[in-house]
């Protein structure tokens, strides 16, 4: 029995972090019902969200595979703050905005 591909990130079939990508390559299926799956997880109770959110922290990128543990989580990590500034800095200009017209 031939071995599955290791869990990874996909780099090439991505819409946001290559989590869905990664997973339908790992289980030998089509990325859109990966896709769908997490969506009706996210609609009917949100765990879709935090569990792709976790995978997007866990799992390494493809180009990662042969690097160290500790490097993948630190990469993961980085990008999450990334994510994170990225994200108080635009609540912080729709704040601003929202100030200067009342």
């Amino acid at each position: 029995m031939p071995e599955a591909p290791r869990l990874t990130r996909s780099e090439t079939d991505r819409l946001v972090a290559g989590v869905c990508g990664g997973l339908a390559t790992h289980f030998g299926i089509d990325t859109t019902i990966v896709r769908i799956v997490f969506i009706l997880l996210a609609v009917f109770g949100g765990s879709g969200v935090v569990l792709y959110l976790a995978l997007w922290l866990i799992v390494p990128r493809e180009t990662k595979v042969d690097a160290m543990p500790r490097d993948v989580v630190r990469d993961g990590v980085d990008e999450g703050r990334r994510l994170a500034k990225e994200g108080t800095d635009a609540a912080k200009r729709g704040y601003r905005r929202l100030r200067r017209r009342s």
